[in-house]
């Protein structure tokens, strides 16, 4: 699992094929899915700081090449105004219109904190993965159809943490806690 998810962060993503080989392996191996949660919190957090690196070796140019400029300008602001933790809702939550690549590409460009981008990931990947080996644990090997039919209900439940995030932050200025500048620059 760890080369697996080390692989699915930093290279190759799976669109979501490592969630439903956690939660089909907490169910059949129920004892040893601490052991699995932690291997895959693990690699994707070497993933995600691998990418990391190279971003900020290569400076905006990395991101240009991979990412509109439109969207890297989106992604900047909200690095911009809630520094590491804006890794901390695309990392925990499988949302396609924020990638997790997309930001931890962004946090090494603009020299974001590693080590609260490396916290971050970790924790917002705990939070996935250890839900979905306990919703493994629970639902045993009916997980995986239940989860198909009740999709709605994690769109939901997204949409709730989302709205609960910016609320809790609708009284930060923008750029608040960092020193960064606003311009993304493909030249650096």
């Amino acid at each position: 699992m760890f080369l697996v998810t080390i692989v699915d962060t930093a290279v190759l993503p799976t669109a979501q094929a490592v969630d439903l080989l956690i939660l089909i392996q907490a169910a059949a191996a129920p004892e040893r899915s601490i052991e699995l949660g932690l291997y895959a919190v693990a690699g994707s957090t070497l993933g995600a700081m691998m990418l990391y690196y190279l971003a900020r070796k290569g400076g905006a140019r990395a991101l240009v090449k991979t990412f509109s400029e439109e969207r890297i300008e989106q992604v900047r602001h909200k690095l911009a105004r809630y520094d590491a933790l804006a890794l901390a809702v695309p990392t925990a939550l499988p949302l396609p219109l924020f990638p997790m690549k997309l930001f931890v590409m962004s946090a090494g460009a603009l020299e974001i904190d590693a080590a609260r981008t490396a916290i971050t990931v970790a924790a917002a990947r705990s939070v996935r993965y250890f839900g979905l080996i306990l919703l493994g644990r629970w639902l045993g090997v009916d997980a995986g159809p239940l989860i198909k039919q009740n999709a709605w209900i994690a769109v939901a439940v997204t949409a709730v943490i989302i709205a609960l995030f910016v609320w809790l932050n609708r009284g930060r200025p923008p750029g608040a806690g960092t020193d960064r500048g606003t311009a993304v620059d493909p030249q650096e």
